[in-house]
């Protein structure tokens, strides 16, 4: 599925309550793929979870099953920079490459001088992951935490639990062959480690 074909304001509740699950998902994840395979639509866009609190009764909350999907944070913030820097979605996005991409001659120069844990709270697509996820404790409320690294199988163990067969559609797919280590030196792998610390030590990743 191309994705012109995609209606970036095409979110609704509908496949969750179909299912009784609840997907979080998390900017440059493969969101868009999961919820346009599984429920033929944007879901609840980029929702936190704690937020679906709000939407939803007690009941329901508690017992849907609530999954996202998560990603290795130099990949995802490597992958976050090129879709902006391309244009993004939106006009927000655009906009929002316009002041805080587009200053900078390339990737290292962007994370020298602009990644810190105050920059990476003012766009979606850079906000650390695990606040999708948690509570205002920091507790992780979700049932079942995938990885982008391994989303095909993700994918089928997600339509078994919610007893479905459907076909992962890859869409805004980034189909770059290089590798995001290619891009990184020492100085900036340290400083991803340290602004995406919680993200790295939660979900058990390294560079």
């Amino acid at each position: 599925m191309k994705l012109s074909s995609v209606d970036i304001n095409n979110t609704s509740f509908k496949g969750f309550i179909e299912y009784k699950t609840i997907f979080v998902h998390i900017p440059k994840a493969a969101g868009i793929s999961f919820n346009m395979s599984l429920f033929d639509n944007l879901g609840g866009g980029h929702i936190p979870l704690r937020n679906y609190q709000l939407v939803f009764s007690k009941k329901d909350f508690e017992s849907f099953y609530k999954f996202t999907i998560v990603r290795n944070p130099w990949d995802r913030l490597f992958s976050a920079y090129n879709f902006l820097k391309k244009g993004g979605l939106t006009g927000n996005d655009q906009e929002f490459a316009k002041k805080n991409i587009n200053p900078y001659k390339d990737f290292n120069a962007f994370v020298i001088k602009w990644v810190n844990k105050k920059n990476i709270n003012k766009g979606i697509h850079f906000k650390p992951q695990y606040k999708f996820l948690c509570d205002i404790h920091d507790n992780v409320l979700t049932d079942y935490i995938g990885y982008f690294e391994n989303i095909e199988n993700e994918f089928q163990s997600i339509c078994e639990k919610l007893n479905i067969e459907k076909e992962l559609i890859k869409i805004n797919s980034n189909k770059r062959t290089e590798n995001y280590k290619d891009y990184y030196n020492e100085n900036t792998k340290k400083i991803v480690k340290e602004v995406y610390k919680k993200d790295i030590e939660l979900f058990g990743y390294k560079f």
